[in-house]
């Protein structure tokens, strides 16, 4: 069922209550941990959404056929080529690659991602895939199921988090490798930016392993004692460092890999995470490597992609209006180009600032959007919407909300509203729904 459908009466028994939910505390209670963290760039929707629950399983299902159909690729890529081949088609300096845990890379087995899926006029469409540590949005989850449960209804469970579900993924770490310490390394630079700090990471993982020794460090204030072999092979790093922040402390990371700690996804996800993957998936020769199901779930849920070249950019920039231009080793929203709202001169200058073959053209996906309030009072209003499946292990967690009234560029960076919808039935919609209105 489409998402707006799905969600009126929701949206319009949640408006009718405002009076109730001001008075549970409830906003001011959220409003208050965002200022406490110091996260001044988190705006935050009035209420949480729902997601019809058969059409959530439906993309759950996708979601992890389409890991594994791009673990089956991988395991191709590495067989068939060299190691730089592979760092040179998914840009990442070779000169990194020792960052690169490589039988990680086809086994996955850790997994940590975050799948960014957009509503179409036609069903759903996934636009984005996020991998690593360093994936963001669990507090979305977090506080709103704190939110439903201060009005004591009944959707789902702490247990279901996804911070919850990353300690026990760690757990597992812990366990293999006889762990005593780990240690949320964070850049120093990016401590004060505004977004959610890692302290309901960390007390999420204290209460699964109170025994093990758990610290939030930067590059700066990283335990010396624990860059020492003796200590190094006994430490977990769940490091939330971008490609460009480990090359420019490549030497601390350098000694992090000596001391032979256990990185946490290190630049393995840079590659699952490039938007070059929705182009091969459209490959023939790779969709050779897939099951019918496989290359069904592809057609059905992967918009039409291509790498741009300079064979095609010309092709692609008279047809520019069809398209979304993404820059493939792009994150956190940047690097991403709406043909239709683009000038042709500005949009020729931003592609050629780097190699044509770095960037990927997209069908556009047209959604005629879903009408949303900003504040508990407030008039609903037109909005873009993308929702992120978390797949942590094998649990899927879903589904966190970006919004925004301004932009189809639908990002934290770009000032959207986040949420969260969690998935229900109608029949549980509605049980909801009557507890909501009840006195």
């Amino acid at each position: 069922m489409r998402i707006d459908i799905f969600n009126k009466d929701w949206i319009k028994a949640f408006h009718d209550n405002s009076k109730k939910i001001v008075k549970s505390g409830v906003l001011s209670g959220m409003k208050k941990f965002i200022q406490n963290d110091g996260a001044y760039l988190i705006k935050l929707l009035p209420f949480p959404l729902v997601f019809e629950k058969n059409e959530y399983e439906r993309l759950v299902s996708a979601a992890k056929k389409l890991t594994t159909s791009q673990t089956k690729i991988i395991d191709y890529l590495c067989k068939k080529n060299s190691k730089e081949y592979l760092l040179d088609i998914f840009g990442i300096p070779k000169e990194l690659q020792e960052f690169i845990n490589w039988e990680e890379l086809v086994t996955n087995k850790y997994q940590i991602s975050r799948f960014d899926i957009v509503p179409s006029n036609n069903g759903y469409k996934f636009c984005e895939f996020n991998f690593g540590s360093n994936v963001g949005a669990s507090e979305d989850f977090y506080l709103f199921e704190k939110y439903l449960r201060a009005l004591s209804l009944d959707v789902a469970q702490p247990k279901q988090s996804p911070y919850y579900k990353k300690a026990l993924l760690l757990k597992k770490l812990v366990d293999t490798y006889d762990i005593e310490n780990i240690v949320i390394l964070i850049n120093s630079k990016y401590r004060y930016l505004g977004y959610v700090s890692s302290e309901l990471l960390e007390r999420h993982i204290k209460e699964i392993l109170p025994e093990v020794t758990i610290t939030t460090e930067d590059e700066t204030t990283y335990p010396k004692k624990l860059l020492c072999e003796e200590n190094g092979c006994k430490t977990l790093v769940y490091q939330q460092f971008l490609m460009n922040d480990i090359a420019e402390h490549k030497v601390f990371f350098g000694e992090l890999l000596a001391s032979k700690a256990q990185l946490i996804c290190s630049l393995t996800a840079n590659i699952r995470t490039n938007k070059y993957w929705f182009s091969i998936f459209h490959q023939l020769q790779y969709q050779k490597l897939l099951d019918s199901d496989e290359i069904e779930i592809i057609n059905k849920y992967i918009p039409y992609t291509f790498k741009l070249s300079n064979q095609n950019v010309e092709h692609a920039l008279l047809e520019k209006d069809v398209y979304v231009f993404k820059k493939n080793n792009s994150l956190g929203g940047g690097g991403i180009l709406i043909g239709n709202e683009t000038e042709a001169d500005v949009l020729i200058n931003e592609l050629y600032q780097t190699d044509i073959d770095e960037w990927t053209a997209q069908e556009l996906v047209n959604f005629n959007g879903i009408k949303l309030p900003y504040s508990i009072d407030g008039t609903d209003e037109l909005s873009n919407i993308v929702f992120g499946l978390f797949l942590i292990g094998n649990s899927a967690i879903g589904m966190d909300v970006r919004a925004s009234n301004s932009s189809k560029v639908v990002n934290v960076s770009t000032g959207s509203y986040s949420g969260w919808a969690f998935p229900v039935s109608e029949k549980k919609k509605k049980e909801i729904l009557n507890e909501l209105v009840q006195e």
